[in-house]
């Protein structure tokens, strides 16, 4: 539907619509002559981008920023970021591990053979500050590590953040320090804590195993009535340990052993009174 009478015609905004052939009729008032060029070069511009990928984030997470492929002798994807620009040459845009500096919106000119798109879609990269991973500690109340004491977890950390423990015999906690006292051996595994400071979380891990059964309660016989001289033979049944002590409380004080059984020939009237065993 093109038509003109200026002698130069201009045609702003041209699309591929334009292209064709052109003729064109002059005339001095009586005779005309005609001639035509044709043009089919212009290239329709690219569709305009769509990205995806964009959301709230954690200091080291991956980052994915998404666009439709394009196809063409030459594509390249310039993608506008807090950081400046970045040309690639195919659809995607990938952070790992994205960091605070990555903040800020993203968008995307997909160039095809020389035509450039309009600009795509704001996609905003949100990257929330991680917290300290914690760094777990379990300490124990008793050197000997015998069952019955104290058991003090703690990890490191800002206390205004969240802590939540989890462990072995159905074990949970939200104290950043939890204390868990008159422990067994039931208590030995391992213990997760996950901090959190309401957008981003950090996990860390400890294994206590080193407390200890308490020996069952021994029983000892061989006590009754008998006469100066006679000789008497305390019994209890052995126990196996790499270090065992039986300690006898007696009339005359306490007296360490290292075996089993407790022999006192000849009795005195000194030994008489109550005997107990630990």
């Amino acid at each position: 539907g093109f038509v003109s009478s200026q002698q130069n015609p201009v045609l702003p905004n041209a699309t591929p619509a334009n292209n064709g052939s052109y003729s064109v009729t002059v005339s001095n008032g009586n005779c005309t002559a005609t001639g035509s060029v044709t043009f089919t070069d212009i290239t329709a511009q690219p569709a305009t981008p769509q990205i995806s990928g964009g959301g709230t984030f954690c200091e080291g997470d991956a980052v994915q920023l998404t666009s439709s492929n394009y196809s063409g002798a030459n594509v390249d994807y310039i993608w506008t970021t807090p950081n400046g620009l970045d040309t690639l040459t195919s659809a995607g845009f990938a952070i790992n591990p994205v960091t605070a500096s990555d903040s800020g919106d993203y968008s995307l000119v997909v160039v095809v053979n020389g035509c450039a798109s309009l600009a795509s879609n704001t996609e905003l990269v949100d990257v929330q500050a991680q917290p300290m991973a914690p760094a777990p500690v379990a300490t124990y109340g008793d050197p000997n590590n015998c069952e019955g004491d104290t058991l003090f977890l703690t990890a490191t950390g800002d206390p205004s953040y969240s802590y939540n423990w989890t462990g072995p015999n159905g074990f949970v906690s939200t104290q950043q320090n939890p204390v868990l006292p008159n422990a067994t051996p039931a208590n030995n595994g391992s213990y997760s804590v996950t901090v959190s400071n309401g957008n981003c979380t950090a996990t860390g891990s400890v294994t206590f195993t080193d407390i200890t059964a308490q020996p069952v309660t021994p029983q000892i016989s061989g006590g009754g009535t008998f006469c100066e001289g006679d000789a008497v033979q305390m019994t209890s049944s052995n126990y196996s340990g790499a270090n065992v002590n039986y300690i006898w409380s007696t009339p005359n004080g306490l007296d360490t052993l290292t075996s089993a059984g407790f022999a006192i020939n000849p009795v005195t009237a000194a030994d008489s009174g109550d005997y107990s065993l630990v």
